[in-house]
């Protein structure tokens, strides 16, 4: 290869506009020949960088890793709009529950023992259609109130 080729190459690497086809002539031409006093102190620091390349590990499976790490993050996102969706179900339940128990405690405060230790309700529904009546009315409010939480829950996933 002609010494001005070299020099042209030469140029091209400092500048970073060297191909790796350009770097491979200009190692074999510095490590194979006999390099002109002007070029020596280019070809030790090529020699350097070139060993210095040569040495450095390559790493493995890197590529399957990320991806990996990426479908992994990717699904914990899909995940979460579900996890929030359970969270307030658990929520709406607790709620109910406790409006239950609170019912029941209520229903018993409300009955009294008569003289032979029998219970009686203080409060009895004398009219059959009455009470049908308001059992409906509180079934619906509760209906209600779990249609607007379902409502309100669909609405965090999507």
């Amino acid at each position: 290869m002609k010494l001005q080729q070299i020099e042209i190459l030469v140029q091209k690497y400092y500048e970073g506009e060297s191909s790796i086809e350009e770097e491979k002539q200009l190692k074999e031409f510095f490590s194979e020949n006999e390099v002109p006093e002007h070029l020596q102190a280019i070809q030790d620091q090529l020699a350097f960088f070139t060993n210095a390349v040569d040495e450095v590990p390559e790493i493995t499976g890197l590529e399957e890793r990320i991806k990996a790490s990426l479908e992994q993050q990717q699904k914990a996102e899909r995940n979460l709009p579900r996890m929030i969706g359970r969270i307030l179900t658990a929520i709406a339940a607790t709620v109910l529950l406790i409006f239950a128990i609170q019912s029941v405690q209520e229903s018993f405060n409300n009955i009294e023992s008569d003289s032979m230790g029998t219970a009686v309700p203080l409060e009895t529904c004398t009219d059959e259609v009455k009470c049908q009546e308001e059992t409906e009315m509180v079934l619906k409010d509760v209906s209600k109130a779990l249609n607007e939480i379902d409502e309100s829950a669909k609405k965090e996933i999507d």
